[in-house]
């Protein structure tokens, strides 16, 4: 049982491409924990002090998407819900399972909330040695997107350089009591060893072994291997012990190799996007192909930038704290609208949330939301129309808080309470509880009178048009635990309304969006990656799309289904970029040139 006097139970969102959540979120906060002595190099990762010329910067930059696995093991997020980590930790299903992200000691050695995500889907787990090289890796699916509260680590595929050390970040089972599993502490921590040799044997394929001095613990495996240089993702922790030599330490790893079902997921640019229009036959591909995109790139955001009428993206870069706008309704692709602005990242984290939003009436452009969906800070940027993207307002000491002091996950712009300018709805998970803002020409946000609480445990949540005699627009929340959707709209003081559930047929939907599309046939669609989900390759296009007609009473009916698409779809983007009242898509896919 838990104990509830060292544990508050909350509930978070749980998230798809959208944005999104897990079900339930445990976090537990304690006293000041006893300071840890750890042997064998192993560092907390907040108490981290420079080895081998690595500074604590470097540990600051890339230890939140680390992850401990229950019942022991670590890994690494490395994209959309994908959770890197090794295949000896990976028992059966994976069913009732759940990561750790955040957990870890603070400075004052007192450990901090940190938060569950359920594993829905084991996507590789390497049972056949002999086609997979031997290289012990297993992939896993999270439910809620945590990289937008976590981030995610890009990976390349190459051996360590035997000159310099690497990092390993992870959960080592230092023998401690730990709050649930008994007998380790499992706190994430950081060690920098040397290598001493690169080898390719029978056992695997650039399997290289740590140099003496260094210790692996139990709960390390799938521990992600870092280059300090480049700062990606080379390879997993995978055991002590000492395989090139006996010289070796205890402790050793593997890298990932391309001709792996892994390599899906390695980086070198090898993203694409393409551009398809809706006509009632469904998805029609409209004029370009866009080839290495970079597989970093977390946010693409459609929204009226010129003030023309027009339709662009905003397109931000988490690796590299990288925002810029494009032009995308041509057939010349994806095109920039001026600079790349750069320093955007926070400390240690990227933007959960970036939400185009009209503050000013009198501004035909759209503003920007900057959403930190861990601290609720936010920052408001104005562009000029010619791709610049200037500060007006942040949060200072007023972050968008909940009602219990919690951060919101969710939040969406648009005209739900007729009002001039927006306003800005947003989804607290940990209080189950959707609140409406308003907003005015100095980026100012006010919470209205109303708001919902006792929601179904997250979702997906969009803006819709559905109710044909109001003028106001709806929200639509996803449930996925459930696959059910709800409809939420204010009153002009904030006062909700809510409809629902219903389900939405054809499994776990990803992603979802509301529009006029198959010739205005269909007002609503879901993008499922596979209807057969385990064990199952994401090159494999096993994809499908589903369009709707959604009634006033939430009815839904089936008007296509379209199948045939690439499981690793990470973002459908849907805006009328040619400016013809008909919805576009951008298919951008992070990991493949697809």
């Amino acid at each position: 049982m838990l104990d509830l006097s060292r544990k508050r139970i909350r509930w978070i969102v749980r998230a798809a491409v959208v944005v999104v959540v897990a079900p339930l979120a445990i976090t537990l906060a304690t006293g000041p924990a006893q300071a840890l002595e750890y042997p064998g190099g192993w560092q907390d990762v907040e108490l981290y002090e420079t080895v081998k010329e690595v500074p604590p910067g470097f540990i600051a930059a890339h230890q939140s998407p680390v992850g401990y696995r229950r019942g022991g093991c670590s890994g690494t997020l490395i994209g959309d819900g994908l959770y890197l980590t090794v295949a000896h930790c990976i028992f059966g299903g994976e069913q009732n399972n759940f990561v750790r992200l955040g957990y870890q000691l603070d400075r004052n050695n007192a450990l901090r909330e940190w938060e569950r995500y359920d594993v829905d889907q084991v996507l590789e787990d390497n049972p056949d040695a002999a086609i997979h090289g031997g290289v012990d890796h297993g992939l896993l699916r999270l439910g809620g997107n945590p990289e937008n509260q976590y981030g995610f680590a890009t990976m390349e595929a190459r051996e360590p350089d035997i000159a310099n050390p690497l990092v390993v970040i992870g959960h080592p089972g230092i023998p401690t009591a730990d709050p649930e599993d008994t007998g380790h502490t499992s706190f994430k921590t950081a060690l920098v060893p040397d290598i001493l040799c690169v080898g390719s044997d029978d056992i695997g394929p650039h399997e290289f072994t740590y140099a003496r001095g260094v210790t692996v613990y139990g709960g390390s495996s799938g521990a992600g291997v870092w280059d300090p240089i480049t700062g990606r993702l080379i390879g997993v922790n995978r055991a002590s012990g000492s395989h090139c030599a006996a010289a070796g330490g205890r402790g050793m790893g593997n890298t990932i190799l391309r001709h792996q079902r892994v390599s899906d997921f390695l980086d070198d640019d090898r993203g694409s996007a393409r551009m398809y229009s809706f006509t009632g036959a469904g998805l029609t591909q409209f004029r370009w192909r866009q080839l290495n995109w970079r597989s970093s790139y977390h946010h693409i955001v459609p929204g009226n930038y010129r003030g023309l009428g027009t339709q662009e993206v905003l397109i931000y870069d988490s690796f590299h704290g990288e925002a810029q706008f494009h032009t995308v309704g041509t057939s010349r692709g994806a095109v920039a609208l001026g600079p790349a602005h750069t320093g955007l990242n926070l400390p240690d984290q990227p933007w959960g949330q970036i939400v185009p939003i009209q503050f000013d009436p009198a501004t035909p452009q759209h503003e920007l939301l900057f959403l930190n969906t861990r601290s609720g800070a936010y920052q408001i940027y104005r562009t000029d129309g010619a791709g610049s993207l200037d500060l007006v307002a942040h949060s200072g000491n007023l972050a968008l808080r909940g009602l219990d002091g919690s951060a919101p996950r969710l939040a969406v712009a648009g005209d739900f309470a007729t009002r001039a300018g927006q306003e800005l709805a947003v989804y607290f998970p940990f209080e189950g509880r959707l609140a409406v803002f308003g907003t005015s020409p100095d980026g100012t946000l006010t919470r209205l009178a109303g708001a919902l609480a006792e929601l179904p445990t997250s979702s997906i949540m969009i803006p819709a048009e559905v109710r044909t005699a109001s003028a106001r627009q709806e929200i639509l929340l996803y449930h996925p635990e459930t696959q059910e959707i709800s409809m939420v709209w204010f009153a002009n003081n904030g006062t909700p309304t809510r409809l629902g559930p219903v389900a939405v047929p054809g499994g776990l939907a990803t992603q979802l969006a509301a529009g006029a599309f198959l010739d205005g046939a269909a007002n609503f669609f879901a993008y499922t990656p596979s209807e057969s989900n385990v064990y199952a390759n994401v090159a494999e296009d096993t994809g499908t799309v589903r369009y709707y007609r959604i009634d006033d009473a939430l009815g839904l009916t089936e008007v296509l289904v379209e199948s045939g698409y690439r499981r690793s779809v990470s973002k459908f983007i849907v805006g009328d970029f040619r400016t013809d009242g008909v919805p576009d898509a951008i298919m951008y896919d992070r990991y493949r040139a697809s």
